[in-house]
């Protein structure tokens, strides 16, 4: 049995007293201060919800996460996406499944059976080869989508962080997942190159699957204005397949930590006044400490935020979309629509 003394002090560890951070008490004032607002609509069969950069620390104190999740659990969503770094600080299924981690905001079942997550680098700076946590914590990924098709490499291996699925079947729109991790920093993920396995397997599947109207998803914007990343050249074919290569009207990523809406794109990141290039969107405001911009706009930005929380609501239309980013304070900002 633990002494009085030793129980007092493990009460007052940062641990124990950071248990408090996604309580009861907290979900109640949070439903209660969104409940009624524009940003919790309930949703559209054809709307899907999500952000990236999400759930902090379990040892921190933020309730950020717990907002943006409120958010989709009161709007219903049928699909959730993730835009990566769903959990920090490194990915690992202990704060995956952390009371205090994902699992007590976004982790809730009334949002994870309907996720349809993107990795990003803090998963894989989990110590164990692959991002392990990941992977184990969405497994499978996009549970109620049974039309999930995973990536192969050349020889047959299942690239199990890029897929496809039908995000709002009857809409007519294909939703690629891929894995961005390529050259940057933590442990590598599979290759971005140009005639990289998932690459050829995107272009492949594309081509097998004719659509109008596609959404790609991966964590590493091409394109940015510093909170503190810039334009991204690790991403560059990730982007030039989507934009030229298949149809794809939208791109969703995350890791700078604010909201950022680009017009039509090239990939050498001039304006693309012909609009046949994807719209850009980063979302990495899911939870997670916001960073402020540490540059001016560069071209192509036609909104941006980097002080509220908040989620992408995505309406896919047939034949055209729509999205607004509801915030955590209720309001409903940004929104914009094109065709595909």
């Amino acid at each position: 049995m633990l002494s009085a003394s030793l129980l007092v002090l493990l009460a007052s560890t940062p641990a124990a007293a950071n248990r408090e951070r996604l309580t009861p008490a907290a979900r109640a004032a949070t439903r209660e201060r969104l409940a009624g607002t524009l940003a919790v609509t309930p949703a559209a069969w054809n709307q899907i919800m999500g952000a990236g950069d999400i759930s902090a620390d379990p040892a921190t104190t933020t309730t950020a996460d717990l907002a943006t999740s409120e958010i989709m659990i009161q709007a219903s969503p049928a699909t959730v996406f993730t835009a990566g770094d769903n959990q920090y600080p490194r990915g690992q299924i202990e704060d995956f499944t952390d009371p205090d981690g994902y699992a007590g905001s976004w982790g809730r079942a009334a949002l994870k059976d309907k996720t349809c997550p993107a990795v990003g680098n803090h998963e894989y700076a989990d110590p164990l080869p692959g991002p392990a946590g990941y992977l184990a914590y969405f497994s499978p990924p996009c549970p109620h989508r049974p039309d999930i098709e995973y990536a192969k490499t050349s020889d047959g291996y299942t690239i199990r962080t890029v897929y496809a699925y039908r995000p709002a079947p009857g809409s007519g729109w294909w939703a690629y997942v891929l894995d961005s991790q390529c050259t940057h920093p933590e442990e590598l993920g599979p290759s971005c190159a140009q005639s990289s396995n998932q690459l050829n397997w995107f272009r492949t599947h594309m081509a097998a699957h004719p659509a109008k109207c596609r959404i790609v998803f991966w964590h590493h914007p091409r394109f940015g204005n510093g909170a503190p990343f810039g334009d991204d050249s690790a991403v560059y074919w990730l982007y030039a397949v989507a934009a030229y290569q298949g149809r794809v009207s939208l791109i969703i990523n995350g890791h700078s930590h604010s909201y950022e809406r680009f017009t039509s794109m090239t990939r050498d990141g001039a304006i693309d006044g012909s609009y046949t290039a994807p719209r850009s969107f980063t979302v990495g405001t899911g939870g997670a400490p916001l960073i402020a911009f540490s540059k001016p706009a560069r071209t192509g930005t036609r909104y941006r935020d980097a002080s509220h929380y908040g989620v992408l609501r995505i309406t896919l239309g047939s034949g055209s979309w729509a999205t607004e980013f509801d915030r955590t304070d209720g309001v409903v900002a940004d929104k914009a629509s094109a065709g595909c």
